[in-house]
């Protein structure tokens, strides 16, 4: 088994494998929490049911390019450095982690009135997940909404 972080970044509109999305919004990490047999490689598919997205095809952020599946757009390794043995004092980690990026669309215009949003974003909060919404981002009200009540 491998620990793995997922970091989705949301997008109004998600491009193909090497082309850079449009119109950043935010995005939703965890830097731990998941295992798999293997480490997937940009181009790979994650199931959406596993990233505690809800019910597939509930919410504007569930929508992947593969069905129920989100793709690998980039693989982060985060290593753990040792010196002498032991975890050097500057690292930021004890412990390696790989850090899988995802590209989820929400959608233009989608993005401030939905409720949807604001509950999907509450549901990965709940769960423990770092929600990087910037106050100039379109979802800035509903982030408000799902981390103050």
């Amino acid at each position: 088994m491998v620990e793995l972080g997922i970091r989705i970044e949301l997008y109004e509109h998600v491009t193909g494998i090497g082309v850079d999305s449009e119109g950043y919004l935010g995005a939703i990490l965890r830097d731990d929490g998941y295992q798999g047999v293997s480490a997937p490689a940009v181009g790979h598919f994650v199931a959406l049911n596993s990233l505690r997205a809800g019910e597939i095809g509930e919410g504007p952020a569930v929508r992947g390019d593969g069905g129920p599946f989100l793709r690998v757009r980039h693989v982060e390794h985060h290593l753990r450095p040792v010196r002498d043995g032991e975890t050097a004092s500057w690292s930021r980690t004890e412990e390696p982690v790989t850090v899988l990026v995802l590209h989820s669309p929400i959608g233009v215009g989608a993005t401030s009135d939905d409720p949807s949003i604001a509950e999907l974003l509450r549901r990965y909060a709940a769960d423990g997940w770092n929600l990087n919404i910037g106050s100039d981002s379109p979802l800035y009200p509903a982030y408000k909404a799902a981390t103050t009540g």
